[in-house]
């Protein structure tokens, strides 16, 4: 599901980090698509940049 699809989404929509747009698109290629202890550190990562750029 896309992020312009889980916004529109009318269950998802009501979650307050959907309202105020705190929803973040990772790519296919990003670490998500993969386990271990390299590939958590770096959704951590992922994460953190997202949050508080």
């Amino acid at each position: 599901m896309s992020k312009d699809e889980l916004i529109k989404d009318p269950v998802r929509s009501g979650i307050s980090a959907v309202k105020e747009g705190h929803v973040y698109d990772f790519g296919k290629d990003s670490s998500w698509l993969y386990t271990g202890t390299i590939a958590n550190g770096q959704m951590i990562d992922d994460v953190l940049k997202s949050v508080f750029q």
